[in-house]
């Protein structure tokens, strides 16, 4: 049963209290904005959470830590940047506390057939390791995208989603994993 949240107004005017935790959050308009957000658990052992970015529609800088007091350690420690102009948009985030860098960039190819491309590296720090995506966007028409997505580790998707009515979407997808398909003809039993 989902956590109904309840007005807090004393903290500041956009408060909410859980039954066992207390967000603040202060957001400011204008040409640049400084979204904030902190969680404290009001348990014996409160988890401490706070999240910040600030930004204009050019670019944005952010970050989120999460504490365990009762352990005493960082649960979660991620910083990200991005840069967006009107046909492309690139990110950088270092996550999972701090072994992980992804990188993603996108650009519009066709902006009045709604063509997009996408792609997306990651390099996890602690193993060397990286993988990567690519991906796309078409509007087939006003109603109706078709999405794909190839990745490193074998696995192609498709997805077509259509709005039927204002507001209720259909969508259709399917993923294929070609490494799948030889383990499972090597692991079926002989009949």
């Amino acid at each position: 049963m989902p956590l109904k949240p309840l007005p807090f107004p004393l903290l500041s005017p956009s408060s909410e209290a859980h039954t066992d935790s207390i967000a603040i959050g202060v957001a400011a308009s204008a040409r640049c904005a400084l979204p904030f957000n902190s969680s404290i658990g009001l348990n014996p052992s409160p988890q401490l959470e706070v999240s910040a970015a600030i930004g204009s529609k050019d670019i944005a800088i952010g970050g989120e830590v999460g504490f365990d007091t009762s352990s005493s350690s960082f649960t979660k420690y991620n910083a990200g940047i991005s840069f967006n102009k009107q046909d492309f948009s690139a990110a950088v985030l270092l996550i999972d506390k701090g072994q992980t860098v992804k990188a993603s960039y996108g650009h519009v190819v066709n902006p009045l057939m709604g063509t997009e491309v996408t792609a997306e590296m990651t390099h996890r720090l602690s193993n060397f390791q990286n993988s990567f995506s690519l991906g796309s966007v078409h509007k087939i028409d006003s109603l109706t995208s078709m999405k794909t997505r190839f990745s490193d580790d074998g696995k192609i998707a498709i997805s077509s989603q259509r709005e039927w009515r204002p507001k209720s979407l259909v969508t259709f997808s399917a993923e294929y994993d070609t490494k799948a398909i030889n383990t499972a003809l090597l692991s079926s039993p002989d009949f």
